[in-house]
């Protein structure tokens, strides 16, 4: 089984992720996606106000099911980074997906910021080893030859299997966007978490 693993803090999760989560499972002909929330994001400090962990949770799990009718891919959102004490380590995550899915083709997912900066993350030797690591093109700033670039410089040192995708739909909002000088992921945000408000305001009347 081809499994895609996408983590991060979704705060809250917005309509690029459910694109990149829906475009991503296609393109790699995935057989079960995990969206998998941060509980203490290790590269970032959450925003003050920030949803609480069991709003981020609900809101990706709504964005998980609209994937899922979308790619027509199982999708999973689990806990476990929000589960486990202190920081969210995705070199912890893999090691418990790993004793889950021996014999399954573990893909990890991660965006722009993550991919360059890879070789700063705690154990990327031991990441590179559990799982094949995709990269997004997240705008249209981004360049094949620049993803190409590091992908080998992260093989070179890491061994493993590390990829770049290209993601249309994505690339396609963020041009429209800017094209209109607004911001997409403001706007994508703020659609995803309207829908959650207005589903807790109607089961609290």
């Amino acid at each position: 089984m081809k499994i895609g693993i996408y983590g991060g803090s979704f705060n809250p999760p917005h309509l690029g992720h459910q694109n990149a989560a829906v475009e991503a499972a296609e393109k790699c002909a995935l057989d079960k996606l995990l969206l998998i929330p941060a509980g203490i994001p290790p590269h970032k400090v959450m925003e003050q106000g920030s949803p609480a962990n069991e709003h981020r949770l609900a809101m990706t799990r709504l964005m998980g099911g609209q994937a899922a009718l979308q790619s027509g891919v199982e999708v999973e959102v689990l806990d476990l980074e929000m589960a486990r004490e202190g920081k969210s380590y995705t070199v912890d995550t893999l090691r418990a997906l790993r004793r889950q899915y021996p014999n399954d083709e573990l893909l990890l997912f991660m965006g722009t910021d993550m991919f360059f900066s890879f070789e700063s993350w705690r154990a990327p030797e031991e990441i590179a080893k559990l799982a094949k690591v995709v990269a997004f093109y997240r705008n249209a700033d981004d360049t094949a030859a620049a993803f190409a670039a590091q992908a080998e410089r992260l093989r070179a040192r890491f061994g493993g299997s590390f990829e770049a995708l290209a993601l249309d739909r994505v690339i396609g909002a963020w041009q429209a966007a800017r094209a209109k000088r607004c911001s997409s992921r403001r706007s994508a945000a703020i659609s995803c978490a309207s829908i959650y408000t207005e589903q807790i305001l109607i089961s609290s009347v």
